[in-house]
């Protein structure tokens, strides 16, 4: 059984991934506005989409979409 303090801390890193995927959606998003990278920018978007989807705690790395 995992402790208040282990999963605050996983907390706080999946808040911090988020965050992070969320700014290089923007600025990929702002280098390339009519460029090729549309694409990959819906891919990154609807992995973050999937990132923020509820689900059972401890399944990121188990669960990322290939």
């Amino acid at each position: 059984m995992e402790s208040v303090a282990e999963r605050g801390l996983e907390n706080r890193f999946s808040i911090l991934f988020i965050e992070m995927t969320a700014c290089a959606i923007e600025s990929r998003s702002n280098a390339s506005r009519y460029g090729k990278r549309d694409q990959e920018d819906n891919k990154l978007k609807h992995e973050l989409v999937w990132l923020k989807a509820p689900k059972a705690r401890g399944t990121y790395s188990k669960r990322w979409p290939q």
